[in-house]
């Protein structure tokens, strides 16, 4: 049927065409060639005009009807794209944000957005996807970008003609940077829900582009797609379009074979204003390329200081709704699949908090409960299986609350509230009748004939979390291996002169993991770091996490030992104070690396621990001394 395709093509367009000229174009012998003719003319599709040397041939009314049809067919059977890797490969991303919009002094991807800025906001919700190969293609005040995004693991790509040039140029120059099989293309002006994200990346075709309904915006990549979905055509002329399906949003998944085909096309190109989104097209003619319809979304472009005022005022704060929504609805839907209970069930749901994970307040049926939602990427540093158990074991000791449901692969807990419950802050621990109770409560796990199935070693968990700054290659502070060297020796002086004992121990005492019952019982949660570990450790982070002086560390110490602490025992929990302000340091450096934000805390804590380990060494060396 190819073939018949191609003949009535070739005598339809060309005309005098000979035998052997027609032989040569199909790739078919002279004497194949010749049967397939007389087959055209015996089913009345072709003429053939023998009365000269050379034969001619010319298309009939009905050869003409049944050349339509079958170009009509051969358009509808596109290549179908592969099936998508659902997320699970999806690791690459290019953003293209070499251009400059029209009245902005800055380049828009530093656009401020509340306490972050557009990039920022995308690179973080690209991490959360696992997305964290980024290639950038950056041009007007392309070193503004750069030093701005210094601490984030980026491969940045110059576009120095971005005033003379379309998306297809910045697109082609990021091509030594695509090596993964399939990758995300994302405008860098571009700021939109992280439902957007979730759509493409969960797309079941492997070349897709999201849509939305027309904005009427004036400056819409209008779309026009078939029943199935599938992309016809993009353009920004209205004109062009036969339908007004859908408007284009900005964000692409295609794979490297379908766009290999973009560059085979490119190749050839004599216009430098060309878009990316028309080549999208052109390949679309014979690949198909899914239309991810996210028409519920809001989402906005930054091409001029009116959008952005319009980004501000409208925009953003009904993305940040939408996402509060579905995080509210995701915890909801979780909550009556997992209690067996009707959604109707659940008279109010709220935000409670949260640093690595998300906490959500339920009432259901008059009881009040706690679900927690845990930080995407947390599981690279926490062990959920370990921590079920370890809940488990505190719920039996009475010093936590009950845990009616741990998934240890999702890491989704449910408790009970606690009744009337106070979350502790550094102010009311101090407080003697709760310092006391804690001072207890750490006594009874310390001291508890149980044993956990894992340990927690500060320097080996140290050595897990700079492996995860190494791999996205975020910055250590400058003096960092002088440190480690000082710990290094601080670390043998700790075994040989203080010693470690292995206890039960909660391994995180913050304390927001400190709650207060209206009957004034307390009791500590999260167990997400529990393990076996020197008591000290407990002690010491307690002490570290409210800051506690050195009259205050006394003081905590005689409750908890029920008698004045000797010198040694001060001196192990200033160790391990050390260890913790270094080991945290390094957790955010990892954490902020994945977009996370958390201020000062790092390097507050770093800080802190250089100068206790300084007075640390200094009193060591003179003890040996004397």
């Amino acid at each position: 049927m190819d073939k018949i395709y191609e003949l009535l093509l070739l005598i339809n367009n060309e005309s005098n065409v000979r035998q052997r000229e027609i032989a040569k174009q199909t790739e078919l012998s002279l004497g194949t060639t010749n049967t397939l003719l007389n087959y055209l003319e015996e089913q009345g599709w072709i003429d053939i005009d023998r009365s000269k040397k050379s034969y001619q041939y010319h298309l009939t009314a009905a050869g003409f009807k049944h050349l339509k049809s079958l170009m009509k067919k051969a358009k509808q059977e596109k290549i179908k794209t592969p099936a998508a890797s659902n997320g699970t490969t999806l690791k690459e991303a290019v953003i293209l944000a070499a251009g400059k919009a029209k009245d902005l002094a800055f380049p828009a991807c530093l656009a401020p957005l509340e306490d972050t800025t557009i990039i920022d906001r995308t690179l973080t919700l690209l991490n959360d996807f696992g997305i964290d190969k980024i290639t950038m293609v950056v041009g007007f005040q392309k070193e503004t970008i750069i030093d701005h995004l210094k601490n984030r693991t980026i491969t940045f790509i110059e576009n120095d003609n971005y005033e003379s040039t379309g998306t297809m140029a910045s697109l082609a120059a990021a091509t030594p940077g695509i090596t993964e099989n399939e990758f995300l293309i994302l405008d860098g002006d571009l700021v939109f829900e992280e439902s957007v994200l979730q759509q493409v990346v969960q797309a079941p075709a492997q070349n897709s582009i999201t849509v939305t309904t027309i904005s009427g915006s004036g400056d819409e990549a209008y779309v026009d797609m078939d029943g199935a979905q599938m992309l016809v055509r993009i353009s920004k002329d209205i004109r062009q379009m036969n339908r007004l399906s859908a408007e284009m949003i900005g964000i692409s998944r295609l794979s490297r074979d379908f766009y290999q085909e973009m560059l085979t096309l490119y190749q050839d190109n004599e216009n430098p204003w060309l878009n990316y989104e028309y080549l999208i097209t052109q390949v679309a003619q014979n690949i198909q390329v899914k239309c991810v319809d996210c028409d519920s979304a809001a989402w906005s472009d930054i091409d001029n200081q009116k959008q952005y005022e319009h980004l501000l005022d409208y925009t953003y704060p009904t993305i940040k709704r939408h996402e509060a929504d579905r995080h509210l609805q995701y915890a909801k839907e979780q909550l009556s699949e997992i209690l067996n209970i009707p959604e109707s069930s659940i008279s109010q749901i709220v935000y409670a908090g949260g640093m690595t994970n998300t906490n959500y307040k339920a009432a259901i049926n008059g009881k009040e409960y706690f679900i927690r939602i845990p930080g995407k990427c947390t599981e690279t540093m926490i062990n959920r299986q370990e921590e079920a158990l370890n809940a488990q074991i505190g719920s039996a000791l009475k010093i936590n609350v009950d845990t009616l449901y741990i998934n240890p692969d999702t890491g989704i807990k449910i408790t009970l509230s606690v009744p009337g419950a106070e979350t502790l802050t550094s102010s009311t621990v101090r407080l003697p009748q709760n310092l006391k109770q804690i001072a207890d409560i750490l006594h009874t796990l310390h001291t508890a004939d149980i044993e956990f199935n894992n340990s927690f070693n500060g320097l080996e968990e140290l050595k897990k979390y700079e492996e995860l700054v190494e791999e996205v290659h975020a910055e250590f502070p400058a003096d960092y291996p002088e440190v480690m060297r000082s710990l290094g020796e601080l670390d043998e002086i700790l075994h040989e002169k203080y010693g470690v004992i292995m206890r039960p121990c909660h391994n995180d005492l913050v304390p927001e993991n400190f709650v207060k019952s209206d009957t004034g019982k307390i009791f500590l949660l999260d167990w997400e770091y529990a393990g076996m570990n020197d008591p000290s450790w407990d002690l010491a982070a307690f002490s570290c996490e409210n800051a506690f002086s050195e009259k205050e560390i006394e003081r905590f110490l005689t409750l908890y030992y029920s008698r004045k602490p000797t010198a040694a025992e001060m001196q192990k929990v200033r160790i391990f104070e050390i260890y913790q302000d270094i080991l945290w340091s390094v957790w955010t450096i990892a954490k902020e690396a994945s977009g996370e934000d958390f201020g000062t805390y790092g390097s507050d804590r770093y800080a802190r621990g250089k100068k206790l380990l300084s007075e640390v060494m200094k009193h060591e060396q003179k003890q040996t001394q004397v």
